[in-house]
């Protein structure tokens, strides 16, 4: 993003300098959690679930397409999606309308402080930390 600002501004970048390739590079060596398949297979018999993320399409994409996670969600918001980043409430708000739920038909789980402030500041009840 840094680099991208200062595009924008009219300032020359040098190639090398990407935004983009760490995480694209950090996302390939991510890991899928085991048990976590299954655990969202079983969940998904009782209960519509979506995933809510930070992380911009392109990056999502490049996370999950050797994961096997995608197939349980309903739907999916992600960065370009919204304007205002966790822990403002605007992400799971989207989240919420697209999955045609009410908040109190909603429970957040989230790995992330900003992401659990996120839900509170949408009047949504969250678990996580």
């Amino acid at each position: 993003m840094a680099a991208d600002c200062l595009r924008a501004r009219g300032s020359r970048v040098p190639a090398e300098t990407s935004d983009t390739e760490p995480s694209r590079r950090s996302s390939r060596e991510a890991t899928e959690i085991e048990g976590v398949v299954d655990a969202l297979a079983e969940l998904s018999k009782y209960a519509r679930m979506a995933i809510v993320t930070t992380a911009k399409r392109a990056d999502f994409e490049l996370v999950h397409e050797e994961r096997h996670i995608k197939q349980f969600m309903e739907c999916f918001v992600v960065r370009d999606d919204y304007l205002l980043a966790k822990p403002r409430p605007e992400s799971y708000l989207i989240g919420a309308n697209r999955f045609g739920a009410g908040k109190e038909e909603v429970l957040v789980i989230e790995d992330s402080a900003r992401g659990l402030n996120s839900a509170v500041a949408a009047g949504i009840d969250g678990a996580g930390h």
